[in-house]
């Protein structure tokens, strides 16, 4: 016999105030957050000591503070997974690696300038 029991917390998040416990539950309304967030695509991240420290929170309650580290990560992570970024926030990966590829152009540059002038200089034959 099983006696471990589903246990599923959704969670609103505006980019704005902090997440909002929406939705709780055991069993078949576990299961059926899990149905509806996967229907929508809503990524699902699994994690018994959160959910439990989550479901102890009420309906449309803030998430504490203790917790914002944690479930901001998630929350990154899953706008991440759906090329989504929050307001104001601006995908600096593609700046990032422009960045990257302008001194690695300037780096080689370098060292091809440095390797031209430790070329020896070899006498012209005709002279």
């Amino acid at each position: 016999m099983d006696n471990t029991q589903q246990t599923a917390v959704a969670l609103f998040y505006d980019g704005e105030a902090a997440p909002k416990v929406t939705a709780k539950g055991s069993d078949e309304i576990a299961e059926a957050i899990i149905a509806i967030a996967t229907e929508c695509e809503v990524p699902l991240y699994q994690n018994k000591e959160l959910v439990h420290l989550l479901a102890g929170l009420e309906l449309g309650e803030e998430i504490p503070e203790l917790l914002y580290f944690t479930i901001a990560e998630i929350i990154a992570f899953a706008y991440k997974l759906q090329g989504k970024y929050p307001k104001g926030w601006q995908d600096t990966t593609e700046n990032n690696q422009q960045e990257v590829n302008k001194q690695e152009d300037s780096q080689q540059k370098n060292s091809q300038q440095n390797n031209s002038n430790q070329l020896p200089h070899l006498p012209d034959p005709d002279e």
